[in-house]
């Protein structure tokens, strides 16, 4: 199939056919070139010589030296569970999110927050990163064969509380009751994906309800959601939202980056990698997504999806159809006002030319 890496499934007891130990027959029997096997090695080796694997940045574990694949997998766990974490990792980790942090909305100035302010976080995910009802992954991370897991999770609770000092009034609760009185409310939102099954609707868990709830509570109080989507989601909360800010898939340094975020000590950098639909938007067709059964049943577990749109996906389908997105590909806002004066429009070779000051 052309792939550069034989990567088998590492379980004694349902082992598959070991494509690698077939090359010397194969070649022998002209069925592939050394030239291509060459070719596949110098893709391997490019890629561990960029990543720094020969340079030492990433050792072998003494437990994996000099062993066979057999003695290699009952150090496995070893290994595994290693503690690899430092502080250049979790620098990373901390701007990346700063980098992928998309500004929806935010009126009249709402963040960065203002000091001297009661701050309530709301919602039950302010406070904890793990959630029984996941099965793959935790709140804050996608689920599946990428996840690691990690007992070193910054809560959005504590990263606000560590941003905004000891003085700083900042709480959480569940739900909206909690936050009557405060003068800001953060509603924390997250929707989860993971690897083989998908989301049952786009709509982010818990948001509308929230904030629906505080704004019938206080018409003035400041309204924060903070998204935490592994994708496209719906926004029928933001009319009654006064900021709101996306996270996808944050992981562990959550709350260093919330806190950075909402204190502004750092500003959100990301712009929307993907278009985010409207409510009601009738994108897709049964036959399309999630698919179709057998009659005369509705669902089933092996269902067929038919990928009829073609190239009519994300923003081109909004394009095609005429029908503008809730928030479309590339749109982020930022802290920073912006003032344009100075137009002036004059002719050049028979072409208008636009200037402003910016």
């Amino acid at each position: 199939a052309g792939l550069d890496i034989d990567m088998q499934k590492d379980d004694p007891k349902v082992r598959l056919p070991d494509e690698y130990h077939k090359l010397p027959d194969l070649l022998k029997a002209g069925s592939i070139t050394q030239e291509t096997i060459d070719k596949k090695v110098e893709h391997v080796l490019s890629a561990m010589y960029v990543a720094g694997q020969f340079d030492g940045r990433y050792p072998v574990s003494a437990d994996f030296q000099g062993k066979t694949m057999g003695m290699q997998r009952g150090k496995q766990k070893t290994v595994v569970e290693a503690d690899t974490t430092s502080d250049a990792h979790l620098a990373v980790a901390y701007q990346t999110i700063i980098d992928g942090a998309v500004l929806l909305k935010n009126e009249d100035g709402t963040l960065p927050l203002a000091s001297g302010k009661k701050v309530v976080l709301v919602g039950k995910y302010c406070n904890t990163a793990k959630d029984p009802a996941i099965k793959q992954g935790d709140v804050f991370s996608g689920g599946g064969s990428g996840y690691v897991a990690t007992e070193k999770q910054v809560t959005p609770l504590a990263g606000l509380q560590a941003a905004l000092g000891p003085d700083a009034a900042v709480t959480a609760s569940p739900g909206a009751e909690g936050a009557a009185g405060a003068d800001v409310a953060v509603v924390c939102a997250a929707a989860h994906g993971e690897e083989g099954w998908d989301r049952k609707d786009l709509t982010l868990p818990e948001a509308a309800d929230l904030v629906g709830a505080l704004r019938a509570q206080s018409k003035s109080q400041r309204i924060v959601v903070v998204a935490s989507v592994p994708g496209a989601v719906t926004t029928e909360w933001i009319d009654d939202a006064d900021a709101a800010l996306m996270l996808f898939g944050p992981g562990e340094q959550v709350g260093p980056a919330l806190g950075a975020l909402l204190s502004g000590k750092a500003a959100p950098a990301g712009r929307l990698p993907i278009s985010l639909p409207k409510v009601g938007e009738k994108r897709f067709t049964q036959a399309q997504y999630p698919g179709q059964c057998p009659p005369p049943k509705t669902w089933c577990p092996k269902m067929t999806a038919n990928f009829s749109e073609g190239v009519l996906i994300g923003y081109r389908w909004n394009d095609a159809k005429g029908i503008p997105s809730a928030f479309p590909f590339g749109f982020g806002l930022a802290y920073t006002d912006f003032e344009l004066r100075g137009f002036e429009v004059e002719c050049k070779d028979e072409h208008p030319l636009i200037s402003f000051e910016v």
